[in-house]
């Protein structure tokens, strides 16, 4: 070989440092939510229903139900995604979840890409249109994360709000 071909061979052969382990996501070079955080799913920890209150939808103020999950997730990709919500009239702690969801919300912004490790979101829906005043519903939710790795399913149950926006009754 020449001795101009070893000069230039020798920036890449100095540059390289022989590690070639792709099991590691690699580093993180900007803020455009494109980084590859690890591959590992979110835990959806809590769902908690309740009361959303009064809330302004086109000039018309109208009571809402407020769906709130609580997540983790180790590789810290919760930083994008979207909460997936199913829902049914049968206090029985199954929900079908295995069509589309009744309700989704996509979520961005949460945090910075990959650094991202713990989130609890929050989805009031209009109460009056999709669901009654003052009616017991059970609720399904699940998170997809920025990876596209989608949590556990968590189920709980809750009563919408009257139609003046106070609690509805309790279930006895």
């Amino acid at each position: 070989m020449t001795s101009l071909a070893w000069l230039l061979m020798g920036p890449l052969i100095a540059c390289t440092d022989g590690d070639t382990d792709t099991d590691e996501p690699p580093d993180i070079t900007d803020g455009t939510h494109t980084e590859t955080c690890g591959g590992v799913a979110p835990i959806a920890d809590e769902l908690w229903i309740s009361n959303g209150g009064l809330r302004n939808f086109e000039g018309d103020e109208a009571p809402t139900v407020s769906l709130e999950l609580h997540l983790t997730d180790e590789d810290g990709d919760l930083h994008q995604g979207t909460m997936e919500i199913w829902f049914d009239e049968t206090l029985d702690d199954d929900v079908d979840t295995s069509g589309d969801p009744d309700a989704e919300r996509i979520y961005s912004g949460i945090g910075d890409a990959c650094f991202t490790d713990a989130a609890t979101l929050n989805l009031a829906i209009r109460v009056g249109t999709v669901f009654d005043y003052n009616t017991p519903y059970e609720f399904a939710a699940l998170f997809v994360d920025a990876e596209g790795l989608a949590s556990n399913v968590l189920v709980n149950s809750g009563v919408t709000p009257k139609e003046d926006g106070s609690d509805g009754d309790p279930v006895e």
